[in-house]
């Protein structure tokens, strides 16, 4: 194989290492399974190789268009290059483009890119030290057949938006916003419904102190229907504000879809407001997809504030996304992991949250992942340790009505002294049903408190679902169960292994107080030699012999599935899950 150069010819006889994946991939290694002609280089099998020292010579004298085709599929650049010359790079995907290194347009050059060419699936995405950078903002750049305007700054891109709201702009590099001193509002405070590409580009040290109490505050202050904002980084932001709507440090009010963003630093909401790391508000139809958050969170207004590590309250659809970040309010508020409020509309999805989480007021729904939640929540988790005085859990607070399904929390969750309060290792309190999930972190409750390792108190029903941990709670008026502190519901196919204890109220092996109308319960089991509950009469704590619930040793659970769990849905195998029946779509992690 040849590389028809301009005034070079290379013969490629050195074996190079095989790519990862499937992939046209720029590298140091040498070019393979690559044809190169007239300035078009197009991979030739599954695994192709172009060095990137051909690629940068080629673009020293003229344009060249790399083709992943259908056999590599994917672009992916794995080391860094520039080029001087006035020549234009076009990336043509079958599926998607990854960079992973820095793409520098050091002269007046174009780039262009095309995703899903002939394919589908694909994404523009940007990893580790990955962005395109651009020293003149005169440059060209077409992604997916759109010219984009280059801006320096976010002063630039807000007067670039003033003028023409529904254009598509990307930021040409790394801007520090700190030498633009502290923003008294939103940056950008047009409403947008264009397209913003960040490149990979971070925007670092963004501070906006904001007094004025407006509607929604963020660098954008609103993104319409069909506005994106993609591939933006705001890193060490520091955001203070009295917004009475929203406040994201991204966007306070999403109408559309943020994709690829992140965010680090601190926000900080003092006023009645949805409040978020990265977007205040996702309405309904609106989309934040593949985006995370390590900023920590604090609500500290005396009144209500829906606060969420990564969005405050949504209606619409969270995909793909992570939060790490500490989230604290101070008052009475859903308080979440990655959500404050997930509402009825609203879905989370394959994603998850490890940050602290904690309310001081009595009135506040908390948990690990959501703090109330009266939509659907699919495929996530969440692994901090969660505290508050009401409704606690270790994924949810409360429900309402809404779903969840094939989730799981770890966390140990804790209830301050406050009557009346439940405690769950996956929900606080349920209205909803949930499926296919488990919680291995310990539950703490005290005085006059309903405290399970999965549910505090269970309203709705609970299908092929387990809990690990332990439920404590102590004084009159309580109730600890292995599995639901309080059932008013439905419990079938689920079985616990916590120890449960009740020094002043109820304590069962799987339920601490059964209130359900006689039938509810069916094939629901405690551990009877973990939970240190060994009378099986003792299924529920205040009905003997409560029908449904039977007591089975560790050796009796590891023996084989438990009557009534079907093998469709439940696997049993002894180096998973210490021998004890698992979720087949969801494996213990």
């Amino acid at each position: 194989m040849r590389l028809d150069l301009p005034g070079i010819l290379v013969a490629c006889t050195m074996i190079p290492a095989v790519p990862a994946q499937a992939a046209l991939t720029i590298s140091s290694d040498a070019t393979s399974q690559v044809s190169c002609t007239s300035g078009v280089c197009t991979a030739t099998a599954a695994q192709a190789v172009l060095n990137v020292n051909d690629l940068t010579a080629m673009l020293a004298g003229g344009n060249v268009t790399l083709v992943s085709g259908k056999k590599a599929r994917d672009i992916v650049i794995d080391v860094a290059f520039s080029w001087t010359s006035p020549d234009l790079l076009t990336l043509d995907a079958d599926r998607g483009i990854a960079i992973n290194q820095p793409v520098v347009v050091a002269g007046t050059g174009s780039l262009a890119m095309t995703i899903n060419d002939g394919g589908s699936g694909g994404d523009l995405r940007f990893a580790n030290k990955g962005h395109v950078e651009f020293w003149d903002t005169g440059s060209g750049l077409v992604i997916e057949g759109h010219s984009y305007v280059l801006v320096k700054n976010i002063r630039q891109l807000a007067a670039k938006i003033a003028n023409s709201p529904n254009g598509f702009y990307a930021l040409a590099n790394k801007d520090n916003e700190a030498k633009s001193g502290t923003y008294g509002g939103s940056p950008v405070p047009t409403s947008f419904s264009g397209i913003f590409e960040g490149l990979g580009n971070s925007i670092a040290r963004l501070t906006v102190a904001d007094q004025t109490a407006p509607p929604h505050i963020g660098l954008f202050d609103q993104l319409g229907p069909t506005g994106v904002l993609r591939d933006v980084t705001l890193s060490k932001v520091s955001f203070s504000d009295y917004a009475q709507s929203a406040i994201g440090a991204l966007v306070g009010d999403n109408q559309g879809t943020v994709s690829n963003s992140s965010v680090s630093g601190q926000v900080t909401n003092m006023f009645e407001a949805c409040a978020g790391s990265l977007v205040g508000f996702n309405e309904r139809g609106a989309t934040v997809l593949n985006s995370h958050s390590t900023a920590n969170l604090t609500a500290n207004y005396g009144g209500s504030v829906d606060a969420g590590g990564l969005v405050g309250c949504s209606d619409g659809t969270i995909q793909s996304s992570v939060s790490k970040g500490d989230v604290q309010s101070q008052c009475c508020s859903f308080v979440g992991g990655l959500v404050g409020y997930n509402m009825s509309h609203g879905i989370v999805a394959s994603s998850s949250a490890s940050g602290t989480i904690s309310a001081a007021d009595n009135n506040a729904l908390v948990g690990g992942l959501v703090g109330r939640s009266d939509g659907a929540i699919q495929t996530s988790f969440a692994s901090g340790d969660v505290s508050g005085t009401d409704q606690v859990g270790g994924l949810v607070g409360g429900t309402s009505n809404g779903t969840i399904t094939q989730s799981h929390a770890s966390g140990n969750v804790t209830l301050s002294p406050e009557m009346g309060a439940s405690g769950g290792g996956l929900v606080g309190q349920s209205t909803s049903a949930i499926s296919q999930s488990y919680a291995t972190g310990n539950v703490t409750g005290g005085d006059g408190q309903l405290v399970g390792g999965l549910v505090g108190i269970n309203y709705s029903s609970v299908q092929d679902s387990y809990a690990f941990g332990s439920a404590t709670s102590s004084g009159s008026g309580t109730g600890a169960g292995g599995l639901v502190g309080l059932n008013v519901g439905m419990i079938a196919r689920a079985y616990s292994t916590g120890a449960p204890q009740d020094t002043g109220g109820k304590t069962g092996g799987s339920v601490g107080w059964d209130n359900a109308s006689p039938g509810s319960i069916g094939s629901d089991y405690w551990d009877t030699t973990t939970s240190g509950i060994t009378n099986l009469s003792q299924g529920a704590g205040n009905v003997a012999n409560d029908p449904g619930i039977t007591g089975l040793t560790t050796t009796q659970l590891q023996s084989g599935l438990p009557t009534g769990f079907g093998s469709t849905v439940w696997g049993e195998v002894s180096d998973i899950n210490d021998g004890l029946p698992y979720l087949l779509l969801l494996p213990p992690k």
